[in-house]
């Protein structure tokens, strides 16, 4: 029995990704070890959206490069092997294969003999369905469901579309067998992810249909929590405000990612909307959705952000007072609008600026979290650590958000949903015991 190690790196998206190669490789007759000591084949599905994702990539290959030993292969999969290509092969000769983001069902055959052209990328387009097999990396009780893949934004900065290549989204009747599947081994939570979760279905309906597939998914049985992430903001309906309002399954928050509320930059970027209509968004979502958490990114440093674009940014932050915010600084991508800009703006303004967005969102956080204190919320039981139990409100998304710590005397097990009393807050994390 061969024996493989996975280092799955970079978002969640790839993290499917990942689980579908396990999955392809266990039908192949591999086992899935977590010591690379151990393994017989090590592959490192890499990540390219951001220079430090880049860079994560090419360390990870580097360490394994020359940790590996005689007879040992590796096999590099993902976006940056997809991006960059015969790049990679001379970067790294020790690895034995490259594949890219839609040849990676071919992993099976891979393993057991690499193919005389180490490089095996085609034009992207694929996406799993709910008879691939796939082995989850995640708690059985917490599980991501990508919906499609790809992208037709075309956002300025952003390299994923040449990645990824334009919007193809799965069936709707075939995202919902594999969600009730999921629910019969045991999931609780399912989170939908994609490039842009509000545009599924427009490429094979016609017409955006995030709407109609969420009220199929309602009707699963054994579903508590159901996690929409990364929506576009100027596709955010009133219809889909008001069935998550109603829908109690329906988790009541919004993944957002404005990158910016500068109208000037927003244009530079490529964004499909201004300053009101982003506003506007996030008014409307307060006004229609009781107790809505929402979560936004930005990105400093872009091209033609200047102070006052910048000054403009926090004010909006303060302002709106999410409950979740990341941020990151501008990287330059090639091939993009955006890489082909004038920059003008240093790292250290870059990295300048994202310091004080952060803490600008630190204290923000403190501060709404602290109005939580002696409140009573439903969470979801992740893991149980040395002292605690670590879980999760529906105000918390996995991976990325905060946690809601509760004695190790509590009587839970990973996957229970139980009602607490919160009675410690701090930056990010929230402290409580069994009502």
């Amino acid at each position: 029995m061969i024996k493989v190690g996975m280092i799955s790196l970079g978002c969640s998206k790839n993290l499917v990704d990942s689980e579908v190669m396990l999955g392809i490789l266990a039908e192949n007759g591999a086992e899935a070890v977590s010591d690379p000591k151990e393994a017989d084949v090590l592959i490192v599905n890499t990540c390219s959206f951001v220079k430090d994702a880049v860079k994560e990539s090419e360390d990870t290959i580097k360490e394994f490069s020359v940790k590996k030993r005689p007879g040992q292969k590796l096999i590099v999969t993902g976006c940056l092997v997809q991006k960059q290509k015969e790049l990679l092969i001379k970067k790294f000769p020790k690895a034995d294969a490259f594949i890219g983001v839609s040849e990676f069902t071919r992993i099976g055959e891979v393993i057991r003999a690499v193919p005389a052209n180490k490089l095996l990328v085609s034009k992207p387009g694929y996406i799993y369905n709910k008879n691939t097999p796939r082995v989850l990396a995640t708690p059985l009780h917490s599980v991501y469901v990508k919906v499609s893949e790809g992208c037709d934004n075309r956002c300025n900065y952003c390299a994923i579309p040449s990645i990824r290549g334009p919007l193809k989204s799965r069936k709707l009747e075939d995202i919902a067998g594999e969600v009730k599947n999921l629910a019969l081994i045991g999931a609780k939570e399912i989170n939908l992810i994609s490039q842009d979760t509000t545009n599924y279905g427009s490429d094979i309906y016609g017409k955006p249909a995030l709407v109609k597939l969420l009220k199929e998914l309602v009707k699963v049985k054994g579903l508590k929590w159901i996690r929409l992430l990364y929506l576009y903001p100027s596709r955010v309906s009133d219809e889909l405000l008001e069935l998550v309002a109603g829908e109690e399954k329906l988790c009541s928050y919004f993944d957002i990612p404005l990158q910016h509320i500068n109208g000037r930059v927003l244009k530079l970027m490529g964004r499909k909307y201004g300053r009101d209509e982003a506003a506007g968004v996030i008014e409307r979502i307060r006004s229609k959705v009781p107790g809505a958490a929402l979560r936004t990114t930005f990105i400093v440093g872009h091209p033609g952000e200047d102070n006052s674009a910048f000054e403009e940014l926090m004010e909006f932050t303060r302002r709106a007072r999410f409950e979740k915010l990341g941020a990151f600084a501008y990287s330059r991508e090639s091939g993009t609008p955006s890489g082909k800009m004038k920059a003008g703006i240093s790292e250290k303004v870059k990295q300048e600026r994202l310091s004080r967005l952060l803490t600008l969102q630190k204290g923000i956080s403190l501060e709404l979290n602290k109005a939580k204190l002696g409140s009573k919320i439903e969470v979801l039981v992740d893991s149980a650590a040395k002292d605690a139990f670590v879980c999760r409100s529906y105000a918390d998304a996995p991976d990325v958000d905060g946690r809601v710590l509760l004695p190790r005397s509590t009587k839970a097990a990973p996957g229970d949903i139980i009602r607490v009393k919160i009675a410690g807050a701090s930056e990010y994390d929230l402290s409580g015991r069994p009502e």
